[in-house]
């Protein structure tokens, strides 16, 4: 069972992200100059720079704290992620270069991890490329052609955005090593880690959720127990079910799947080949 932060972890990484991240930024910025120089001894240079970015990005992982964000249904086990809560400008939430800490051997019931935000304006952008998933909660319902699956939603802070993780289990994992499944990127990730029937790590895939794969009427969902839920900041993570007093269900927001570019919010087509 993974173990949430302590208020005073969560202190300190919020006391030291700045300052890691503005030395990572500073010596990034410092080898790109370099590179792009014509003399052979700055391009040699830039090496050192591009090593004290990695030294700040491993600082940055290291610090980064457990946040409880959803309970099994069929075990009880909390599930935590190593997540940036202060804002989306974090490294956390850059999608082309994320930096997280992936549970190394998730619950043994997991079988995805996703999730959408309500964003709000202005976004800080130092983040390049941000895809914090649709307006409003959905599931994906091709995770349910996995027998015996479940999806949980939470919500929590990321600064002034309201974030809605969404994980999916299922008490019928592949049955022996080398029955992988094929899941979803993380939430706000390119890829995903994906794992057998043993809870045993087995490489990385990238499936991309677009805005048809998704169903944002919950409310069936949530009567037939496909969908169970977490009130907002209860600490004790505790599940319900049913749609009666869900706070997730009908909320205003987009439906659509936005892309943070340097603080600006754009929606695209629902699928790459549409106009």
């Amino acid at each position: 069972m993974s173990t949430p932060s302590t208020p005073a972890e969560f202190e300190r990484f919020r006391a030291g992200r700045d300052a890691i991240m503005e030395e990572g930024n500073r010596a990034e910025q410092r080898a790109i100059e370099l590179e792009r120089s014509e003399n052979e001894s700055d391009q040699i240079r830039a090496g050192d720079y591009r090593w004290e970015m990695d030294k700040a990005l491993v600082k940055y992982r290291k610090l980064l704290p457990e946040v409880a964000v959803s309970r099994c249904p069929f075990t009880g086990e909390l599930l935590t992620w190593a997540l940036d809560t202060v804002d989306l400008d974090g490294w956390a939430w850059n999608y082309d270069a994320t930096i997280r800490r992936i549970p190394k051997k998730p619950p043994r019931c997991f079988l995805a991890f996703t999730g959408a935000m309500r964003l709000h304006q202005p976004v800080t952008s130092k983040a390049i490329h941000v895809e914090p998933g649709p307006g409003v909660p959905g599931v994906i319902p091709h995770l349910f052609d996995w027998p015996n699956t479940i999806a949980v939603i939470a919500q929590i802070g990321v600064g002034p955005h309201i974030g809605w993780p969404i994980t999916y289990y299922t008490s019928q994992q592949p049955a022996k090593p080398g029955g992988f499944y094929l899941g979803y990127n993380f939430w706000a990730e390119d890829d995903y880690s994906v794992h057998d029937g043993n809870g045993e790590w087995g490489g990385w895939g990238a499936r991309r959720a677009f805005t048809p794969d998704y169903d944002f009427e919950l409310g069936p969902w949530l009567d037939s127990g496909h969908v169970q839920w977490i009130e907002p900041g209860d600490d004790s993570m505790t599940l319900r079910q049913g749609s009666a007093d869900c706070p997730y269900l009908n909320l205003e927001g987009p439906r659509k799947l936005p892309t943070v570019w340097h603080g600006k919010i754009e929606y695209g087509p629902g699928y790459p080949d549409e106009p």
